[in-house]
């Protein structure tokens, strides 16, 4: 492959399918996925392709403060399987289903990227959409859903789709938690997709911003919460972090000032 520079690095790998282009590339010791922009869809760390290399995947991982240890996952939107390598790795009891609509960007995963073949892991190419509204019939459930679903030009029209989002709900555990992407840097459009979020989902929604980044993540809970202890919490985020290396005490820091009071009822801090 020519060696040109592209993205600020050099290119692995260039295919193209009818949704447009599909880059990796490789620059100072990271491997990032890009859909014919300069944004990253993806990266890993070539000397340490397990960790979770871009701060807003780790955010999104707050949900797991809430949900605890998850048995069966739900990720809209693959990109490179950052999330589901990440939770596939560290949670050997856990099933994941990943919907990605794009079948050449999950053959990139699995090249590029690491992504493992197992049957824990079970990758369905199909539209975000489609998948979550057939899951009743499947009598799916899960205790974690991680909504990513990206093209080039940004969050998929789902993210914002109310019968998508009611749907999504529908599928939590009780006590289970939605994380999703969200871009930040359109203030009306934030408050439009949190407000979305708030008519699908019973509890709070609460916000977590990714510092330095135009990501927001929303934060979305099946029912009511109940007062949790703030000892416990912060024990719990301790625990996640030695187990998982992300850094979740940060992070319960980072929703407390961005939810204010509200927050402050929510957490008991």
């Amino acid at each position: 492959m020519t060696r040109s520079r592209l993205h600020g690095g050099v290119p692995v790998h260039v295919s193209h399918d009818e949704q447009g282009s599909i880059e990796v590339v490789d620059s100072a010791g990271v491997r990032a996925l890009h859909f014919g922009t300069p944004h990253r869809q993806s990266a890993m760390a070539l000397a340490d392709p397990h960790r979770l290399e871009l701060a807003y995947t780790r955010s999104m991982l707050a949900a797991l403060l809430f949900c605890g240890q998850p048995r069966r996952v739900l990720l809209v939107g693959l990109g490179g399987g950052s999330l589901a390598k990440f939770l596939w790795r560290n949670f050997p009891q856990c099933r994941i289903d990943a919907v990605e609509q794009r079948a050449a960007v999950m053959r990139v995963a699995h090249g590029w990227f690491d992504l493992p073949e197992d049957d824990r892991l079970q990758i369905w190419v199909a539209d975000g959409a489609d998948y979550v509204a057939e899951a009743p019939q499947r009598g799916d459930s899960y205790d974690l859903i991680l909504l990513d679903a990206y093209d080039g030009l940004g969050m998929a029209s789902a993210m914002l789709n109310q019968a998508f989002l009611d749907r999504c709900a529908a599928l939590l555990a009780p006590d289970g938690a939605c994380a999703a992407n969200l871009w930040g840097s359109n203030r009306p459009l934030l408050d439009y997709a949190l407000d979305r979020f708030g008519q699908s989902f019973a509890g709070p929604v609460l916000r977590l911003p990714v510092p330095g980044r135009g990501n927001v993540i929303g934060l979305a809970f099946p029912g009511p919460m109940p007062r949790p202890d703030w000892r416990k919490l912060k024990s719990r985020a301790e625990g996640l972090e030695a187990q998982l290396g992300v850094e979740f005490p940060a992070l319960v820091r980072q929703l407390r000032r961005m939810n204010g009071g509200w927050a402050e009822r929510l957490l008991g801090l």
